[in-house]
């Protein structure tokens, strides 16, 4: 349902500016504007403070002469990071934006200075990553979006379209934002007191893969109220107590979209499905096999070769000579969203590990694909365990003992989880007791190095996997008192990685030590690879050969770097990236388990994962049976999924091409089966705003 009704179609460009100037200086019935008002928020993460915003509006003169200024204060601080920017907007009596200037920090440090300003016809921006100029028409409207920005700036944006009954307005450097409103509510405060407030929630389609969502309030200002997700807000003071309804609300919302468009993509398979004539994969042994036929039913492979193409009673034929059939992949590192779950499937990704997230919003959403709800992969579950401190990340459990510590291991051993993950704040002193008891619940233990520990004190502890290589590499230079619970954990492994000798005995030995306790390493390279290599204005390298697919606004911000890379460090940073590849690649020669995740944009960055661990020397073959069959082993979960077996689980991806050999051909996914269903990738793909990597095949069907 769009926004607000078009009318201005049927009125001409003056009226449009003598109704709009009337408005904004207080001359129609909507009443005065007040000369100055500010609205103050607070960053809420899983109950604890994280952050604020004030927006400060004020509008000097009337009629057509006003000019109205918006001046944003914004900064939150969740685990170790966040951003700290300063925001100004001006705006003239005919909705057009005049200014637009952000300075400050980005998330991981990188310093933002970035100004949009337009003199009569003439607009040009400056964000540091990228700089340019457009003409515009006199009395075109037009707004910027900003590579760096706060919640705040929905308000000018929302106001404007409202008052000229805009339901898309123009946005530079170029595309356009439509708007839509999704649910309208009157929330009325729990106290008793006679407070209430009309919202709307409304979402922005068209600058990025997913709509941005915000709720507003229901008026003729549309000033943002709130921004909130599992475990988030970020909420106008004094309302704190709307965000879970606010919350219930928007997920129903978007519930109803996804299921729109899961319905669109999902393709039941009705009795025997057989896939003709493509090489597949063959992820115990790590080669691709000459073709054969492979045929499913109820979400199962029943038979394989000639026996296959022999069966009778045959529903549907896949013909696929010239593709390859492999095992659907597995991505270990993500913080899964609803919205995620159909980009990961059409990457071919049919099952991923959650390694944080809010438990109950979790739950429900496994719950929910088992139930056939949502359509999706596979969702494994850790519990995750962090300590309190001024950088803790608000994920699942936040202790301040040991006591508490242990209680969370029963809790998550009571749910069957089989995993956990410890974080940077949790102290030292707790990490031996906590693994043993872990241990003897039968659960694995893994997560990040904490704080003022190395990575061969976690192994000491018992740790059976290390996230992130970054928290690897620290192992060789960490000092004691060096707090990685900051952002040195990234700026210390970019100034030292460089310079470590691989070769040499603490190097060896480390890698000697992992592979005896059999420790799985999860380096996830792809999310380190821009931070590490890309100067502000330079495409993040792990995007190079699908920029062009990706949705204006996305593609533009790929040129932003949130680390703070610069002449004085980019070539020690580039050279320290370097050195992970290759002791990635040290470590896979010499037998420690690796496994494929990215904590990166769902879907999108997995093959560029894969690729990395190609680039480091691993032969494309054994990237595969790591993405596959490798990560179901560590899963516990191999003898039901994983390879192309009669028996197994058909979760099955059929790939344009052949990924033994090049393994960019990867991201061409024809077909998705999972769970008894059939997914076009290019129909989600499309419906994201991103250009299809690959066509259907040739399907009969009675």
């Amino acid at each position: 349902m769009p926004v607000f009704t078009v009318f201005n179609a049927k009125i001409c460009p003056a009226i449009q500016r003598i109704l709009l100037s009337l408005a904004l200086s207080g001359s129609l019935c909507h009443g005065a504007l007040a000369q100055e008002r500010i609205t103050r928020y607070g960053a809420w993460s899983q109950g604890h403070a994280a952050g604020k915003m004030v927006v400060n509006e004020s509008t000097q003169g009337t009629g057509p002469l006003a000019r109205t200024e918006w001046r944003i204060q914004y900064h939150y601080l969740d685990n170790g990071r966040g951003p700290t920017l300063s925001e100004t907007l001006l705006v003239d009596a005919q909705g057009r934006l005049l200014q637009h200037a952000v300075t400050g920090r980005s998330e991981f440090g990188s310093p933002v200075r970035e100004s949009f300003s337009r003199s009569g016809d003439q607009a040009q921006w400056n964000s540091g990553a990228d700089q340019g100029s457009a003409r515009l028409g006199s009395e075109e409207l037009a707004f910027y979006s900003a590579m760096e920005s706060s919640p705040g700036v929905l308000s000018p944006l929302l106001r404007i379209a409202h008052r000229l009954g805009l339901d898309s307005v123009p946005s530079l450097p170029r595309g356009a934002t439509r708007i839509e409103v999704l649910d309208r509510m009157l929330w009325r405060k729990p106290e008793g007191e006679a407070i209430s407030v009309a919202l709307a929630l409304v979402a922005l389609h068209g600058a990025d893969v997913f709509p941005t969502l915000a709720w507003v309030r229901d008026d003729a200002d549309r000033a943002f109220f709130a921004d909130v997700g599992p475990g988030w807000s970020l909420i106008e003071e004094g309302f704190e107590a709307a965000a879970p309804e606010l919350l219930a609300r928007q997920d129903a919302a978007e519930q109803a979209r996804l299921k729109a468009l899961m319905s669109a993509v999902r393709q039941p398979l009705p009795g025997k499905t057989l896939i003709r004539g493509a090489r597949w994969f063959d992820a115990p042994a790590a080669v691709m096999r000459e073709p054969e036929d492979v045929l499913i039913e109820k979400g199962r492979i029943i038979a394989r070769g000639a026996a296959a193409s022999a069966q009778g009673d045959i529903t549907n034929t896949i013909d696929a000579p010239g593709s390859s059939l492999l095992p659907g992949l597995w991505d270990m590192h993500v913080h899964v969203g609803k919205s995620d779950l159909l980009l990961h499937l059409a990457a071919g990704v049919t099952t991923v590990r959650d390694l944080s997230n809010d438990n109950p919003y979790l739950a429900a959403l496994q719950k929910q694909l088992q139930q056939g709800e949502l359509l999706g992969p596979r969702v494994l579950a850790n519990g995750f365990i962090e300590g309190e401190s001024p950088f803790s990340a608000r994920g699942g459990f936040v202790v301040s003992s040991l006591d508490e510590a242990l209680k969370a291991v029963d809790w998550y051993a009571e749910r069957g989880y089989t995993q956990l993950k410890l974080y940077n704040s949790f102290k030292p002193e707790w990490v031996g007791p906590t693994v043993a008891y872990a241990h003897k619940k039968g659960l694995k233990v893994g997560g990040h190095v904490p704080a003022f520990m190395r990575a061969a004190d976690v192994l000491d502890a018992g740790f059976d996997e290390i996230h992130h290589i970054n928290q690897v590499m620290l192992n060789f230079f960490v000092k004691p008192k060096d707090d990685t619970r900051t952002l040195l954990r990234f700026y210390l492994v970019g100034d030292n990685a460089h310079r470590i000798n691989l070769d040499g005995p603490e190097a060896r030995g480390f890698i000697s030590q992992l592979v005896q306790r059999r420790t799985v390493v999860d380096p996830t390279l792809a999310t380190f690879e821009g931070s590490f290599k890309q100067r502000q204005g330079q495409l993040n390298p792990s995007y190079y050969d699908i920029a062009e697919h990706l949705p204006p606004q996305f593609a533009r911000s790929l040129r932003r770097n949130s680390m703070d890379i610069n002449a004085s460090n980019a070539k020690r940073f580039s050279a320290s990236y370097d050195k992970m590849l290759a002791l990635v690649a040290k470590m896979h020669q010499a037998g420690v388990p690796l496994v494929a995740g990215t904590d990166d944009f769902p879907g999108l960055m997995f093959p560029r994962e894969l690729a990395l661990y190609v680039k480091a020397g691993i032969p494309p073959g054994e990237v595969l049976r790591m993405a596959t069959v490798g990560s179901a082993k560590v899963a516990g979960l191999a003898q039901d999924v994983g390879a192309i077996e009669v028996g197994q689980r058909a979760d099955l991806i059929l790939v344009n091409g052949d990924p033994t050999r090049d393994i960019n051909a990867i991201r061409r996914v024809q077909l998705v089966f999972r769970d008894g269903v059939m997914l076009d990738p290019a129909h989600v793909w499309r419906a994201h705003g991103i250009t299809p990597f690959a066509a259907l095949p040739t399907i009969q069907r009675p």
